[in-house]
């Protein structure tokens, strides 16, 4: 793949994520819970899928650390098994009760009769995230 290709690809994933974030960020609560709660169910249901995978992964982290472009911790450290997919989707839950931090009135400041200043927490948009050889982050940071 040519740099202008590999250019193009990240500039559509990084419109396709803003355009999701623009829907996730007016969701009320109850449906971002339940968004969660459907990627734990998702997790649990697709659990040997995800493992076949990782086993690809590990097979390829193994020969990395074999020419010793990976350590032993980073190859380690990309292993998932049955009870790493399970925390994964109980950290999803776990986030979906949580209370919702968005709108909410941080501070007020009243400038002058009838002028209010006030910090609301809101949504602060798409952010990227660069990780290495640990796949249960990627869930860890999409819940959030």
């Amino acid at each position: 793949m040519k740099n202008s290709q590999v250019s193009s690809a990240i500039h559509k994933q990084v419109k396709q994520a803003r355009e999701a974030f623009l829907v996730l960020a007016n969701l009320e609560n109850l449906h971002k819970n339940n968004v969660l709660h459907e990627l734990a169910q998702a997790l649990r249901e697709n659990s040997a899928e995800i493992l076949a995978e990782n086993a690809s992964d590990m097979a390829e982290a193994q020969k990395m650390l074999e020419c010793g472009e990976l350590s032993a911790s980073a190859c380690n450290r990309v292993l998932l098994n049955e009870e790493k997919i399970e925390q994964m989707a109980q950290n999803c839950e776990s986030v979906a009760a949580l209370p919702d931090p968005a709108g909410k009135i941080i501070q007020a400041t009243r400038l002058d009769e009838g002028l209010d200043l006030y910090r609301v927490s809101c949504p602060i948009g798409v952010i990227l995230v660069i990780f290495e050889s640990r796949p249960d982050v990627v869930i860890q940071i999409s819940a959030l």
